[in-house]
């Protein structure tokens, strides 16, 4: 090993879960604030389709789901490696599951944004292949649990 590398451990891995969880926390706060100000004074954003109120009410909402998932695999990786007295199983693959988890958000929000795929509906619902990214994300996240 090369000298001033550092070994990737399972402490790293929850740490990164855990600042991207509290980013979107913070992006959360953000979005909920200007839904508050869109709310009580309409005219603030007038003509803004990006920070109109249901745009960011939406946001708002998917972040919390958002944030509270990546928290949560952050969580169960710090238990599943103390409580097993091991370090979780495939390191780097935690911290790309991690990364595509972000990925998939931002093109779902980005979409949303500036491409309006929403079709009408009231909450972000994925197109179909961020459905499947998020279904393998999950697939990945549980086998590298039950694989440790």
């Amino acid at each position: 090993m090369a000298a001033g590398a550092r070994k990737l451990n399972t402490t790293t891995v929850v740490k990164w879960h855990f600042a991207v969880a509290i980013l979107l926390f913070l992006l959360q706060v953000v979005f909920g604030m200007l839904s508050v100000t869109h709310y009580v004074w309409p005219d603030v954003f007038y003509n803004s389709y990006v920070l109109d109120f249901h745009v960011t009410r939406t946001f708002h909402t998917n972040l919390l789901i958002v944030w509270l998932i990546i928290g949560f695999m952050g969580a169960t990786y710090h238990l599943v490696a103390d409580e097993g007295q091991t370090e979780i199983r495939w390191l780097t693959l935690a911290l790309v599951n991690l990364g595509l988890f972000v990925a998939g958000g931002v093109a779902g929000l980005v979409g949303y944004m500036f491409f309006h795929y929403w079709v009408g509906r009231e909450f972000v619902e994925l197109p179909f292949l961020l459905d499947v990214a998020v279904v393998l994300v999950v697939g990945l996240f549980l086998a590298n649990v039950f694989g440790t």
